[in-house]
């Protein structure tokens, strides 16, 4: 099993980033290591969101060959699954946008970018391997990106950003993300 996580307290950003990682990685499960924030678990109960994101307890550790973290680089963040960073037969890639953070764990695999979001940087990959995207997967990338860029004003904010979000947009469609 390939198990794809992100920090405690899950964010937009780390759901969308999940969602775009489950793209590079086909099969690959994607599992939150606690918490998330209210408005995502809102967000997975009104049914808007295709992504089946397991819960810590529903994961097998022993069964995991690899683990894919995204939007985050401190091994307190990603819970119970830290174990899995001490197991040498365990790949670790890791998918990041806080490059001014020190990592404490291991990467067999790391793409760190000094952007506004880390679904920005998973975007840009798939774009480049022209990954098929379908709207309803734009439309919650673009959430991701939004909400870590506040909607492009934070300091944060990128070039590479508005550029993933505009490419997303030709993707999207109005129903996913309203409220509506």
């Amino acid at each position: 099993m390939e198990l794809i996580t992100c920090h405690i307290s899950a964010d937009f950003d780390c759901l969308a980033a999940m969602a775009a990682a489950e793209k590079l990685y086909p099969g690959a499960t994607p599992a939150f290591p606690g918490s998330q924030e209210s408005s995502v678990r809102e967000f997975l109960r009104s049914g808007r969101c295709a992504l089946q994101v397991l819960k810590p307890r529903q994961v097998e550790p022993d069964a995991v060959g690899r683990l894919i973290v995204v939007d985050t680089q401190s091994r307190a963040r990603i819970g119970e699954f830290q174990t899995l960073l001490d197991r040498a037969d365990v790949p670790v890639h890791v998918y990041d946008h806080h490059a001014e953070a020190v990592r404490d764990f291991r990467a067999d695999v790391e793409v760190i970018r000094p952007v506004g979001a880390t679904t920005t940087i998973l975007v840009d990959i798939l774009r480049t391997r022209d990954i098929p995207i379908t709207p309803e997967e734009a439309t919650l990338f673009n959430l991701g990106i939004h909400a870590d860029t506040r909607s492009f004003s934070s300091v944060n904010t990128t070039p590479r950003d508005l550029e993933a979000a505009a490419f997303l947009g030709a993707f999207s469609f109005s129903g996913l993300s309203s409220g509506g």
